[in-house]
């Protein structure tokens, strides 16, 4: 039945997450929301143990679509998740450690899991070969400088530490990389200052984390992410002149502030999953830029800042509200791959021409009904997809790009097919169904021609 169906959905997405996820519960500001939460919840698995009848189904329908609505009213104020995670399989248990069953010098990889102890026992300092640690479940409020007599200790992961106030870090020179998931954002540390060989931190999935860390003093970190959490850059105050890679998917990120030009370093900026309207053209100031990832946001146009990355090597911009591609993109001179599909283009300028280093674009599901007569100049395309467009009409001389491995016109308007596609040398993929073909038999012998010589051709005959 219809309702059992969104049941099960309503299931799956409760149930998803981390691959090292036990399971996930939802948090929320106050205890009566939680509370409420859990007794709709329960509610709603009692109506799925009793769908077997249907007679109780067609009695329950309402109050299930009741009690949907209610649950999505209180899913509106979940702050975070706070994810119980098993410990790593390939990790040795502290236990293990503890009880004499391997010998210290032999662990490079240590997992101390639902421990409730507030520092690290001292059996952890006799591994001077771990390379590795994990704490999963924990109750650890402060990493000792201590850590430096593991002299090849590099990587510290804590999952789920629950702790009154916020986590201390003592001095460090070690280590390298620093995950911390799974925790109130009251309880991260202030500052990450004190690991000053960090060149790797990640923050993401934490709960009700808005703010962004503080990492200027950080000097040789060069990957920062935050995926996953409520992070809107509305205060970023502080940037940094090291930092290489920022991932800030699935935030709550509306607009992307001036201060985003704070980081002169960054090669890779990823922002997918958020809702952003507007970009400041401070943008323009990441001239090191190479990846801009805007993936399902909200953006009408591509910000103008965006025109003044120089060094950009590829621009995705899937789902957004793109209504128009300007002129200015032909600025871009270095851009290899452009998604700009799933908009709402209804054209794309004679400028992209310009963008001689093109090798893919990514322009289907739009309402384009041409191509720009431009394209045919792009002598290194191997990859052009606008299936799913309006269009009726193609350049004349698409067949002068050689390159082309993947070409996709499926379900537009074309009457004619060029058939100098078929001699396209590097062709392994050809789509064109769905498009109202006049030379039909002519279109179906080159199929069969192109499928002989091993193209992978996507047509039938209406």
């Amino acid at each position: 039945m219809k309702w059992v169906k969104v049941l099960i959905g309503v299931a799956l997405t409760l149930g998803g997450g981390n691959i090292r996820a036990q399971d996930s519960v939802p948090i929320f500001s106050n205890k009566r929301d939680s509370a409420d939460y859990d007794a709709v919840r329960g509610a709603i698995q009692q109506i799925f143990k009793n769908q077997q009848s249907a007679s109780s189904s067609e009695r329950t329908s309402a109050k299930f679509d009741s009690l949907i609505r209610l649950q999505a009213g209180f899913r509106e104020k979940i702050i975070g998740y706070r994810i119980i995670y098993n410990p790593s399989k390939d990790f040795t248990p502290y236990e293990d450690l503890r009880d004499g069953k391997v010998k210290p010098e032999t662990i490079t990889r240590l997992s101390l899991s639902n421990a409730k102890v507030k520092g690290l026992p001292k059996e952890v300092f006799m591994c001077r070969n771990l390379n590795e640690l994990e704490l999963v479940n924990t109750t650890i409020r402060r990493l000792s400088s201590k850590l430096n007599t593991l002299p090849r200790l590099q990587n510290v992961y804590v999952y789920n530490n629950v702790i009154p106030g916020r986590l201390k870090l003592g001095k460090n020179e070690m280590v390298s990389r620093f995950v911390l998931r799974g925790i109130q954002a009251t309880s991260l540390p202030r500052s990450y200052k004190n690991f000053r060989a960090l060149d790797s931190l990640e923050l993401s999935q934490n709960i009700d984390l808005s703010d962004f860390p503080r990492i200027n003093r950080n000097r040789q970190l060069v990957k920062l992410n935050l995926i996953e959490n409520n992070i809107t850059l509305t205060e970023l105050k502080h940037g940094s002149s090291s930092l290489k890679e920022l991932n800030l998917q699935k935030n709550k990120i509306r607009v992307v502030p001036a201060g985003i030009g704070a980081f002169p370093n960054l090669r890779k900026l990823g922002l997918n999953y958020n809702v952003i309207e507007d970009i400041h053209p401070n943008i323009g100031a990441l001239k090191k830029l190479e990846s801009l990832s805007l993936y399902q946001n909200k953006l009408q146009q591509i910000p103008v800042g965006v025109f003044e990355l120089n060094n950009l090597l590829t621009i995705d911009m899937y789902f957004n509200n793109l209504q128009f591609v300007g002129p200015d993109i032909g600025k871009l001179s270095k851009l290899q791959i452009l998604y700009i599909s799933n908009n709402q283009l209804t054209a794309l300028p004679e400028e992209l021409g310009a963008l001689g280093n093109l090798v893919e674009i990514y322009a289907h599901d739009n309402k384009l009904g041409a191509l720009p007569e431009s394209i045919s100049k792009l002598k290194q395309l191997r990859v052009l997809r606008v299936n799913n467009n309006l269009i009726s009409s193609l350049p004349k001389n698409l067949g002068v790009l050689t390159a082309l491995e993947n070409l996709d016109v499926s379900h537009n308007y074309l009457y004619k097919f060029p058939v100098e596609w078929s001699g396209l040398p590097q062709l392994k993929i050809l789509g064109i169904m769905d498009n109202p073909w006049e030379n039909k038999e002519e279109v179906e012998q080159i199929a069969e021609a192109l499928r002989a010589r091993g193209v992978l051709c996507l047509y039938s005959p209406r």
